[in-house]
């Protein structure tokens, strides 16, 4: 049979996964072992910056995400802009908003995450999870995600849009600046 196949790692970008086989099971009660060692590549938290390519302390990334002011029944892009992540090479990102303000719409790849695989996840009521990868490092600075919403608030109504992120399984830190948006009378 001429049969091709594609095979791909999904759900583990940085290989922190045991390299070493798994030891089968003993056969029988007298030599079975609950001690095999399984080596693992330890995750440092986000206080330890993971050095970059040349060896220096990485300075951690900075990720924002914009503000508006809008009417209702307009429909928004609120960007995420990344900086100092140019070796990220995923970014888990969760954010947060008010649902009786704004109605996600839909989430696009940002220009500077252009090769990056997008899952977006917008069925948690005020709550916009986003997952981007890549086997490649960003690169750039720049927008790496832009949500779309419906305003559905009233004038005079705020939705404080705060970001919580971890940029390669937590290794590379990160801080975030959230934005607003601010919904005005229509015009």
């Amino acid at each position: 049979l001429d049969q091709d196949f594609l095979a791909g790692l999904v759900g583990d970008i940085s290989g922190n996964y045991p390299s070493a086989p798994v030891s089968a099971p003993a056969t029988s009660a007298a030599t079975a072992t609950t001690d095999a060692a399984i080596p693992l590549t330890a995750v440092p938290s986000a206080e330890g910056a993971q050095p970059d390519r040349t060896g220096k302390p990485a300075a951690g990334a900075r990720l924002k995400v914009s503000s508006l002011t809008a009417a209702p029944g307009q429909t928004i892009s609120v960007a995420i802009s990344a900086e100092g992540a140019e070796q990220a090479i995923a970014f888990d990102l969760a954010l947060r908003f008010d649902p009786a303000v704004l109605r996600p719409v839909g989430v696009e790849v940002g220009t500077r995450a252009a090769t990056f695989v997008l899952t977006p996840n917008l069925a948690e009521p005020g709550v916009a999870r986003i997952a981007l990868f890549d086997s490649r490092p960003l690169a750039a600075a720049g927008d790496i995600a832009v949500i779309s919403f419906e305003v559905v608030g009233r004038p005079g109504d705020e939705s404080a849009l705060s970001l919580s992120a971890s940029l390669n399984e937590g290794q590379l830190p990160a801080a975030t600046r959230e934005g607003t948006v601010r919904v005005r009378p229509r015009r």
